[in-house]
Order: structure tokens, then C-alpha cells, then sequence
């Protein structure tokens, strides 16, 4: 009986693991966020839950992992950590699109079988 029961529950969980990972997510970056670590810096706050949230995910894999590292794009400025102009120019800058390029070259290379 137990055993069935603890089977059943097993089974729910591994159903629903990505909105089980998702929502643990959002509770971390709630949860850090409002948080006081550093006292009348809540900016803090806001980037050790966004570390936490990123780390969640990479770990749980609900999103794919380029999605979870483009997050900040979206989290800073939300947040009030960076302006999108200063997030921007760090994510988008002359030497990741280099290696974007790149990457996006190997991958044709690869798939083609040259």
C-alpha cells in the first residue's frame, strides 16, 4: 500500500517536474529579492536572486540553458539592478557576437557533415 502510494506521488512529480522547477524558481526570486542582505542596498537583494534563479534553472532544466542565461536581460532592468541600455551592452557586445557567429558557423558546418 505504501509503496504503491509512494510510487503514484513519484509519478506526479516526474509529470509535472518542469512547473514544479518553474514555480521553486519564481519562489527563490521572490524570496531573495525581498530579502535585506545588505542593509539600505536592497540592489543586492535583487542580484543574489537573480543568481540564485539562474542557478535553480541551470540546475533543474526546465528551460533550455541559453534561455536561462538571457534571463538578466529581462530580470535587471525589470528589477531595477541595470538600465536594459547597460545590460545590452554587455550582453550584445562586438565579442559575443563573435563568438555567436561562430558558433552558428560551426553548427552549419556540423550539420551538413563538411
Amino acid at each position: 500500500m505504501a509503496g504503491q502510494c509512494l510510487r503514484q506521488g513519484q509519478s506526479f512529480v516526474m509529470r509535472h517536474w518542469n512547473a514544479f522547477s518553474l514555480l521553486g524558481a519564481v519562489v527563490l526570486l521572490v524570496g531573495i529579492s525581498l530579502s535585506d542582505f545588505a542593509e539600505g542596498k536592497p540592489l543586492v537583494s535583487r542580484t543574489a536572486g537573480v543568481a540564485a534563479t539562474m542557478s535553480w534553472l541551470w540546475i533543474t532544466t526546465p528551460l533550455p540553458i541559453a534561455a536561462t542565461a538571457i534571463l538578466p536581460v529581462f530580470l535587471f532592468p525589470f528589477l531595477g539592478i541595470m538600465s536594459g541600455a547597460q545590460v545590452a551592452r554587455n550582453y550584445f557586445s562586438d565579442t559575443a557576437w563573435i563568438f555567436i557567429g561562430s558558433s552558428m558557423v560551426a553548427a552549419a558546418v556540423e550539420r551538413v557533415h563538411l
